[in-house]
């Protein structure tokens, strides 16, 4: 079970839209991480997700800390946001939780690929209609107004198997 922060560049990426998750493999997609949490203990005795992906634009602290409390125990969580270059961002998890639980953090930086090998993979994929490309373009927005444009984006949690 793999519960996926936000559907921003890389999250939309992670698992297409969130309007056509389900058509990816996701079984559930909502619209905030508390919704999420709650689907993975319940379909897992409590426990949590196995991984949650962290892929809001602009990584907080406080997302860190909800991807972290919605794993299981030896669950990891993965980082691929990062916070304002300026910000020295704390991150208000529990070690004990961390230590006692097992649970792991790990950043990934360009998802630790190996273009040689996955370029032609999923060129194999994109042809075989199992990746979605032109879908989820965004919509261009004029300079002047990207402040509106960038209110409406909100983070959303998707959550899939």
């Amino acid at each position: 079970m793999v519960i996926v922060m936000g559907t921003g560049g890389i999250g939309m990426n992670a698992v297409q839209k969130r309007s056509i998750s389900i058509e990816f493999g996701a079984t559930h997609a909502v619209s905030s991480m508390e919704e999420a949490t709650l689907i993975a203990q319940t379909y897992s005795n409590g426990q949590g997700a196995d991984s949650c992906i962290v892929c809001v634009g602009v990584a907080t602290g406080e997302h860190v800390a909800q991807a972290v409390n919605a794993i299981r125990k030896a669950g990891t969580c993965v980082l691929t946001g990062l916070p304002r270059a300026a910000d020295y961002t704390a991150l208000p998890i529990s070690m004990r939780h961390m230590v006692l639980f097992q649970k792991r953090l790990r950043g990934s930086h360009f998802g630790a690929s190996s273009p040689s090998k996955d370029i032609p993979a999923l060129l194999e994929m994109y042809r075989q209609g199992r990746l979605k490309l032109e879908e989820p373009s965004l919509a261009a927005t004029p300079l002047k107004a990207s402040r509106t444009a960038t209110r409406t984006c909100v983070p959303d949690a998707i959550f899939g198997e």
